[in-house]
């Protein structure tokens, strides 16, 4: 059997052992003989599978004739499929809320340095303070803080951006 063989039979598996569920690195898999070669069966890719080292080992030249067995792996290895799957969306869905915390907090932050002149933009700190607001609150409300906060003609910087955090809290204690 060739390697481009192999990894044919590896891929339609998805790496994935079809007697036990496991994947490299937690196990050394190979490729399996529905029905041994040593009983009649062939190379053919239809007679393939793959199997970790210790399942492999474990079945030796026995024929898989028993249907539920295969049906087994069969509904086992459809399973594992839509698990990848569902994490793959599910990754894909938290890259998208990363990518749109990030262009919200730019938003605000922007925000921010238009009300003080383009004079105060925010540092590290306040960045994550704005993310965190942001799993509580909208954009919009933020910008609201800012807004009273900055009406308030407080002298110190830090005072106004304290004074707007403590309406926000307000707000995500209160229900807004």
């Amino acid at each position: 059997m060739t390697k481009k063989q192999r990894f044919e039979v590896f891929k339609n598996d998805n790496f994935t052992c079809q007697y036990c569920g496991k994947k490299p690195p937690d196990a050394i898999l190979e490729v399996d003989h529905i029905i041994p070669t040593s009983k009649g069966g062939s190379d053919d890719i239809s007679n393939l599978l793959t199997s970790c080292f210790d399942c492999n080992r474990g079945k030796s030249n026995t024929r898989l004739e028993n249907k539920k067995c295969r049906d087994d792996i069969k509904k086992l290895n459809a399973e594992i499929k839509e698990k990848e799957l569902q994490l793959k969306e599910y990754y894909k869905f938290l890259r998208k809320i990363e990518r749109d915390n990030k262009k919200y907090i730019n938003e605000v932050s922007e925000y921010w340095s238009s009300i003080h002149n383009d004079q105060y933009s925010l540092n590290e700190k306040g960045l994550r303070s704005i993310k965190y607001f942001l799993k509580h609150l909208t954009v919009f409300d933020i910008k609201d803080a800012i807004e009273i906060a900055d009406a308030r003609l407080i002298q110190n910087i830090e005072q106004e951006f304290k004074y707007m955090c403590g309406i926000l809290h307000n707000w995500i204690k209160n229900g807004r």
